[in-house]
């Protein structure tokens, strides 16, 4: 992030852009294609949603889209949470902090 500020991100978002940085070594013109795509309708979608049900449904709503990359990634990268958690250290760290808290 600009001037050195944290942003957490959780498991999902982590695969989604180690998925999207596999995509631009291997087929950088699909990259163009699918990035341009979430340019124009990720940011109009994100900027709809307006409770956290609606983000929550959201979330869920992309569960199998994870899973389809999570299970790509895992055949072209088989070491992938160990470059997951070199490109984002602190997702490591923060999936260990107990639900209760």
């Amino acid at each position: 992030m600009p001037g050195g500020s944290v942003t957490r991100i959780n498991p999902q978002l982590r695969y989604f852009k180690c998925a999207e940085l596999v995509l631009l070594i291997k087929m950088p013109v699909v990259h163009k294609v699918c990035r341009k795509f979430y340019d124009y309708f990720g940011t109009r979608l994100a900027g709809n949603i307006s409770s956290a049900i609606a983000a929550d449904l959201v979330y869920l709503s992309l569960k199998p889209v994870e899973w389809f990359f999570k299970l790509l990634l895992k055949m072209l990268v088989p070491e992938l949470d160990e470059v997951a958690n070199r490109i984002y250290p602190r997702a490591m760290h923060e999936q260990q902090i107990p639900s209760w808290r």
